[in-house]
């Protein structure tokens, strides 16, 4: 009897994963699932805080934002007719190891499956999407057209009233059950001032003209090639570094994909900033017109300061989770904000609480708690005068030795005694 249960629970679980396999987002996307001040025009809380809902629309595009109290799963249906029926719904929940899974599913019943749209006939439409757990809470962020073309989406009104479903789970799994669900209606507002679309003609002879415009490039590739003079501000760091830019010029707007570009011109226009122009095409389009290009080759200079989140990468103000600290004489940080500053990649494994980091030729290796680290493969000690230091967690956060690994990156590390500044130069 139990060989039986078994057999038959094994073969469920080989029905979901055909039926529902994973989608996990990438986490390149400007949309990152933290939400941050005036990132959202639109707000509805429900069940007394324990779901907010999020949203803004620009053009074509929405953008919602799903918070909730749970570290299981969460949804919207959109337009659902009767209880569930022919609502088209968003779910999705951040796995243990951090990834984002979010599906785009329709349900045809009042109270029971729904499928993805891709196992329906329809179409998977969702843009861009990037979720993160923070103590109790979820928060999935993804954007979709308003009117998709899909038979299995809802077409979204610029304006109005709109009915929604909203609700959330216990566990990271694509099951109905719910701890709480509710319908209610949000307003839809279309942003009243809109940016303009050019293609890369247009943008060459604006640039050619030498009007009052500024070049702005919101891509993490920007060291790898740009327009010739544009400003480097990434998406998730432009609404603290607005000050940077001229809000009297016109702004030309661009990426390497049309999510961040739109976000990024949406930002400006809803803070003031006017006429902004997005190229159509991003800079791939500027390339294949065989327009000139620029690359990055100065020297990138990184300052951190003892206990503070905030740092720099050259003019840039960013935020990390966690501040450097000082333990045992020697300054430690979550070395994933240099390593991203100058293009280094990290990997972390639960299982033997072992960093990796990649860059260029160089393969550095450490473990938590422990005082020696693989460089190459070769061991050795991190700090020989000081055997105390290694990497640690605090607070659940990896904090590794700020010194031994930028000199390893092949980076200049300088101290500031006065301020408890840090300040790095790549390359050295």
């Amino acid at each position: 009897m139990k060989l039986k249960i078994m057999k038959c629970l094994l073969v469920i679980v080989l029905i979901q994963s055909f039926l529902y396999p994973a989608r996990i987002a990438n986490s390149n996307q400007s949309i990152d699932g933290v939400i941050t001040n005036q990132e959202y025009s639109s707000k509805k809380t429900f069940q007394d805080g324990s779901y907010e809902l999020m949203w803004r629309i620009n053009n074509e595009v929405i953008t919602f934002a799903m918070k909730a109290k749970t570290i299981g799963w969460v949804s919207i249906g959109i337009d659902p007719e009767v209880k569930m029926k022919n609502a088209d719904i968003y779910l999705g929940w951040v796995t243990k190891e951090g990834n984002t899974e979010l599906f785009d599913t329709f349900c045809t019943v009042e109270v029971g499956p729904h499928p993805p749209d891709t196992d329906q006939g329809g179409k998977d439409d969702i843009i861009a999407f990037a979720g993160k757990e923070d103590g109790n809470y979820t928060t999935i962020e993804f954007s979709r057209k308003l009117n998709t073309g899909d038979e299995k989406d809802k077409i979204i009104p610029i304006s109005g009233k709109l009915t929604i479903t909203v609700a959330y789970g216990a566990v990271d799994e694509f099951k109905p059950r719910h701890i709480f669900r509710t319908t209610d209606t949000i307003t839809m507002d279309l942003v009243k001032e809109k940016f303009i679309e050019i293609n890369a003609k247009q943008a060459k002879e604006m640039i050619d003209k030498a009007v009052n415009l500024q070049i702005l490039d919101v891509s993490p590739n920007w060291k790898q090639g740009h327009i010739p003079g544009a400003i480097n501000i990434e998406t998730n760091d432009l609404m603290q570094n607005l000050n940077k830019l001229d809000i009297k010029k016109a702004t030309l707007v661009y990426c390497h994909g049309d999510a961040p570009s739109i976000f990024a011109a949406t930002l400006l226009v809803e803070n003031g900033f006017k006429p902004v122009f997005r190229l159509l095409g991003n800079y791939k389009a500027w390339v294949d017109e065989g327009y000139p290009i620029e690359k990055y080759n100065e020297k990138l200079i990184i300052r951190f300061k003892v206990g503070s989140k905030t740092y720099l990468v050259g003019t840039t103000t960013k935020e990390m989770d966690s501040p450097p600290v000082i333990i045992d004489g020697r300054t430690l940080i979550p070395i994933r904000y240099l390593a991203e500053a100058i293009g280094a990649k990290t990997e972390w494994e639960a299982k033997t609480r072992k960093i990796t980091l990649r860059f260029n030729q160089t393969i550095i290796e450490l473990v938590i708690d422990q005082n020696m680290a693989s460089i190459n493969g070769k061991m050795q000690q991190i700090d020989p005068s000081n055997p105390k230091v290694k990497p640690i967690i605090i607070l659940g956060r990896t904090m590794l030795p700020l010194r031994f690994v930028a000199e390893q990156l092949n980076c200049l590390i300088e101290w500031n005694p006065s301020n408890q500044e840090i300040v790095i130069t790549y390359p050295k």
